[in-house]
């Protein structure tokens, strides 16, 4: 527990407050670079720091001030939190040092050591140096590849695939600041304000919510305007569940919050929050956007340009697409009740009518009459419509739909929601042009799998399998209707009726897979290797190891044994090299490498048994449980000495909750190379080959017994 809170240094905040709002203004568009990792000491002095600059913050303030609370709060992450270009002892060291400054008042200092950190050019990167054994890409291709294996390694797929398809950043030059500029054209804002009177209420978000989107948020992300990162807050969240009750959170800044919440924030903050495209908060009583929000473009040399963002700024309104179908409700349903036999429906602002064609003109009259009651205009030009009777020889009638482009009349298919409507061509062209807009994903991924193949296999299967996709057959609609009753899933006449079933996709999938799987382990015999390969694969966590997120060195594989463990589970050969090599027992290497994993002599079990020793070892002292390794079980009291000639051993030991706990490593291989001439191995194969993971449960059995009738 953290003693009370402390007090700021008066020093310090006199220093802020003697700033004008310019000089505020260039401290934050200089970019000072932050830490987003910072060691465990420094988490503990942050959150003291946190809590004393929130005590500052009145509940009610005047949003004309700018109280003392606030201004803490814009500067802490220039204060402390920037760039260390050490670690270790003397990395330890910078941070006590910054932190007893901090409380001295000396922040004049701090603020020149980050400027020191702030980017001056950025038209020089280092060099990249290529393996020799790996092809050459150029340096923002390297880079991705860096940045795709520093994201995978936390699990974030997503990111990391991103980074990997997206287009490489423009440079930061005077051209490009002029076509950004180009994009944020200036307008005349609105002189008549909406007549409100009523002040709305502030929301109103329990703790819990806000420590669930903290620990949800994306790791690894970009600071905000002010250098504040995720991480920090998530810091304080996490140091702060000492000594509360199940369910309860203590946050982090709980008074900025709820003047964020109440929209009772000091002008200069709103103002600088709108500089990081949170356009909600530029919005006065009235709800209107009445200031452009400045937007940072910082050049290659380090000069920084400011654009007045004036068009388009309310679309970084989250509340944005609610409120639009808020008032798209109504209007759907005055459509609705003058053309009651039509389908009137809607995803945002695609309206989807479906009518009769001698209805078509009405119901888009009626649609850009009613969308006028909210001032939208309906652009018949970019509007489409598709009749599937309509043909080369009998094409729609000239007069139906003024104002539509001819072209956009089509007899051959429509897009609705995303998917494709219409003739066989029209569709398969579309799902083509879709599978094309994905391939630089999978040809990326392919070329990243020189460097990182574990890393490249992750993403192939999280983020580009589900985009292949499209490459389906529609062969596959009448597979899935004629094995879908021999599934353990609802029918569809139940799923029309309301009866729904949670995780239905996933039991959907999982029931046709199985399907398959076992008409593919009716093609081997009962003694085949493949079927007992087959039945090991279905075994409880199967495989885990080949899809778990290499989040620290002991789950990283290099390339080569990835690869061999990839052969392994889809029952490939291995290299042809082991068919002409000898075990250290003098037995012929066998192409798939089961001798290896199976011979008592080799030391392939043995390394692989020590490596997961090692590995289990860790998990165990990761959460602050003493562990010991090879312990003799005579002195533990299993065995008495004298029955116990020769001292066997446990792999671990340790104590959880005043008992001690034995654990056993034991390595299993399912599979046994040549069956036709080998009765033990086909007679091993027959065994693991009855029932899913039996070569897992039949080894967990062999221990446990064994162990229990020698105690």
């Amino acid at each position: 527990m953290r003693g009370p809170t402390k007090t700021i240094p008066e020093r310090g905040l006199a220093l802020l407050r003697n700033r004008t709002e310019e000089q505020h203004s260039a401290a934050w568009r200089m970019g000072i670079p932050t830490e987003a990792r910072i060691p465990p000491q420094a988490r503990i002095d942050m959150a003291d720091v946190m809590e004393a600059a929130d005590a500052l913050v009145s509940h009610d303030g005047d949003t004309n001030q700018l109280d003392d609370g606030f201004l803490l709060f814009l500067y802490i992450p220039l204060l402390l939190l920037f760039s260390t270009k050490r670690g270790g002892a003397g990395g330890r060291r910078k941070w006590e040092r910054r932190f007893r400054l901090f409380w001295e008042g000396e922040w004049e200092l701090l603020l020149r050591e980050g400027a020191d950190f702030a980017p001056k050019s950025t038209e020089t990167t280092p060099a990249i140096h290529p393996t020799p054994a790996h092809p050459t890409h150029d340096t923002a291709t390297q880079r991705a590849f860096m940045t795709a294996k520093r994201l995978v390694e936390p699990g974030e797929f997503t990111r990391a695939a991103k980074k990997l398809d997206s287009t490489p950043v423009a440079p930061a030059t005077e051209e490009t600041y002029a076509k950004l500029q180009a994009l944020h054209l200036s307008r005349n804002t609105p002189v008549i304000k909406p007549n409100v009177n009523v002040e709305p209420e502030a929301f109103d978000v329990s703790p819990k919510m806000l420590a669930k989107a903290l620990r949800s948020a994306a790791k690894g992300a970009a600071p905000g305007p002010f250098g504040w990162r995720f991480e920090y807050l998530l810091g304080y969240l996490n140091l702060s569940k000492h000594g509360l009750r199940q369910g309860e959170e203590r946050i982090p800044f709980p008074k900025i919050i709820r003047r964020l919440l109440s929209a009772k924030l000091p002008q200069l903050v709103t103002k600088l929050l709108g500089t990081a495209n949170l356009m909600a908060l530029t919005k006065g009583h009235g709800k209107f956007y009445g200031e452009p929000a400045e937007l940072w473009y910082r050049l290659a040399d380090g000069r920084v340009r400011t654009i007045l963002s004036q068009q388009g700024t309310q679309q970084g309104d989250p509340a944005g697409p609610f409120l639009f179908c808020l008032a798209l409700q109504p209007v759907l349903k005055a459509i609705q009740a003058s053309f009651p036999c039509a389908l009137i429906q809607a995803f945002m602002n695609d309206i989807t009518p479906g009518v009769d064609e001698s209805e078509a003109d009405g119901v888009v009259d009626k649609a850009e009459e009613e969308l006028q009651t909210i001032s939208l205009k309906l652009a018949r030009k970019k509007s489409k419509a598709y009749g599937p009777h309509w043909t080369d020889s009998e094409p729609p009638p000239d007069d139906l739909l003024p104002g539509f482009e001819r072209e956009g009349l089509s007899g051959e298919g429509i897009d609705i929601l995303g998917g494709a409507t219409g003739t066989d061509s029209y569709v398969a062209n579309r799902l083509q042009s879709v599978l094309d807009s994905h391939r630089p994903l999978i040809e990326r991924l392919r070329a990243f799998a020189h460097e990182q193949r574990q890393d490249s296999s992750l993403l192939f299967r999280s983020c580009a399998v589900p985009r292949l996709y499209y490459w389906l057959p529609e062969s596959a609609k009448e597979k899935l209707l004629e094995k879908l009753p021999e599934t353990e899933v609802p029918t569809l006449a139940k799923l029309l009726e309301g009866r729904t079933k949670p995780r239905l996709q996933h039991d959907l999938t999982a029931g046709l897979m199985c399907i398959e799987a076992d008409a593919l382990l009716d093609e081997f015999g009962e003694e085949s290797r493949g079927r007992a390969r087959l039945r090991s694969c279905r075994g409880p966590g199967a495989s885990g190891w080949l899809t778990t997120v290499p989040a620290h060195s002991g789950l990283r594989f290099t390339n080569e044994d990835f690869v061999t463990c990839c052969r392994l589970r889809i029952g490939a050969t291995q290299h042809p090299s082991l068919a002409s090599d000898f075990c250290s027992c003098g037995t012929q290497l066998d192409p798939y490498g089961d001798h290896l994993l199976c011979c008592g002599t080799g030391n392939e079990r043995i390394w692989r048994h020590d490596l997961l020793c090692k590995e289990w070892r860790r998990i165990i002292r990761s959460v602050q449980i003493a562990v010991d390794r090879e312990v003799n079980l005579a002195h533990l009291g299993v065995y008495p000495a004298t029955n116990d000639p020769d001292g066997k051993r446990i792999d671990l030991y340790w104590v959880e909750e005043e008992k001690g706990m034995l654990g056993d490593v034991t390595i299993a291989h399912p599979t046994r190379p040549d069956p036709f001439t080998n009765r033990h191995h086909a007679a091993t194969n027959r065994q693991n080959g009855a029932e899913d993971g039996k070569a897992l449960h039949n080894a967990a059995d062999r221990k446990h017994s064994n162990e229990c009738n020698r105690a």
